[in-house]
């Protein structure tokens, strides 16, 4: 099973039945995404945004490196989105969030308004007390992690600044300080690791899983490194990279720790040759740029083109009900839009749209509903 095997908007019956009765597109947006910040810590090997190469591949791209979030803007567009039926936060960008200075005020709001929210952070800055105590709240870290020795970890992330030597442990430190404060509140770890394979770091899988378990994160996930543009057939573990892993997986997974291999995200990368597979998941979740800018999803964000309007000149509200933005769905064609995770989401919502099915026919019961969709 991997880690993102789940559909979690098949959790939410009351979606689903705005769907049957042909209101899809009328639907708050259940999971926002926020880019407070463009700027980085690290170049890495892998990275659209920091990768002079694969920069080259995005077609159009509103990106600086050093577009950053009005404080204040930005804590009246999370009450907008609370107000629009918004129910999870997550921040992750083309920058790292934990660069961005008011984050542990951002994320003291959302806990008061009792929001589950979630980051994707490199983890490896100076952090504040007030910040590690904020995230010790989160409902997950997705820790970008990506090698399991200081050499590799060098060599994939390249960061910048004079601090490179000790950048690694720095890393380690806050992961562990967030980890100590969980378990003094009883709670299990709430950080994943993600490792991306590549060429650069295929050779050190096995000591990242071992790594991971000592550190006492919940898990480590492992995915292909993916290209920007869709491609004919899916990519591929090498048979060591999935030998290694599997390996790994044997060898340390406990019922406290697990080690996920995602063959559904190889399919990232592939064509589904369906000219009327719309995206239909873009209708209930949002990412918004750090320059403003309204985008349906956080691959869409790689081309200036999908933007479908800016939360500095307009009320979020404003631009979320706008026959624009409601009828956007129907010209966002899956096989021509960037490499993307949502295409089961997708293919299990278009007989839906169309008609074909009810909405209990793909509801999936359960206690506690994921709300990061």
């Amino acid at each position: 099973m991997g880690f993102y095997d789940e559909i979690p908007i098949l959790q939410h019956f009351d979606t689903l039945k705005r769907i049957e009765s042909g209101q899809g597109s009328l639907c708050a947006p259940i999971h926002a995404r926020l880019e407070p910040t463009e700027l980085c810590n690290f170049r890495c090997d892998f990275c659209c945004w920091y990768n002079g190469d694969r920069h080259k591949t995005i077609p159009s791209a509103r990106f600086t490196g050093k577009n950053i979030f009005r404080r204040q803007r930005l804590l009246k567009l999370i009450e907008e989105l609370i107000q629009c039926g918004t129910m999870a936060f997550s921040f992750s960008g083309g920058g790292d969030p934990l660069l961005y200075p008011w984050m542990a005020v951002l994320l003291k709001v959302i806990s008061e308004r009792k929001k589950p929210f979630g980051i994707t952070s490199n983890m490896a800055m100076n952090i504040s007390d007030d910040l590690i105590g904020e995230l010790a709240k989160a409902d997950w870290i997705r820790w970008s992690m990506n090698a399991g020795t200081y050499d590799t970890y060098l060599k994939i992330h390249n960061p910048i600044g004079s601090n490179g030597h000790n950048i690694f442990e720095r890393a380690l430190h806050n992961i562990r300080l967030v980890n100590d404060i969980r378990l003094r509140s009883n709670l299990r770890s709430n950080i994943n690791a993600s490792y991306v394979v590549s060429d650069t770091n295929s050779h050190d899988i096995s000591n990242a899983i071992k790594l991971t378990k000592d550190l006492g994160v919940a898990c480590i996930s492992f995915r292909k490194d993916t290209p920007v543009v869709k491609q004919d057939s899916a990519n591929q573990y090498s048979e060591k990279e999935e030998q290694d892993i599997l390996t790994g997986k044997e060898q340390f997974e406990t019922d406290r720790f697990k080690v996920y291999i995602n063959y559904d995200r190889l399919e990232d990368t592939q064509k589904a040759n369906d000219p009327e597979l719309f995206c239909f998941y873009s209708n209930h979740s949002v990412y918004i740029a750090a320059d403003g800018s309204v985008y349906p999803c956080c691959y869409a964000r790689l081309d200036a083109k999908y933007a479908i309007g800016n939360v500095n000149h307009s009320d979020f509200m404003e631009i979320w009900n706008s026959k624009k933005r409601r009828e956007n769905y129907k010209h966002l064609i899956f096989d021509q839009c960037p490499t993307c995770a949502y295409g089961q989401t997708i293919k299990a919502l278009k007989p839906l749209y169309e008609g074909k099915i009810k909405a209990k026919d793909i509801f999936v019961k359960t206690v506690h509903p994921n709300y990061f969709i």
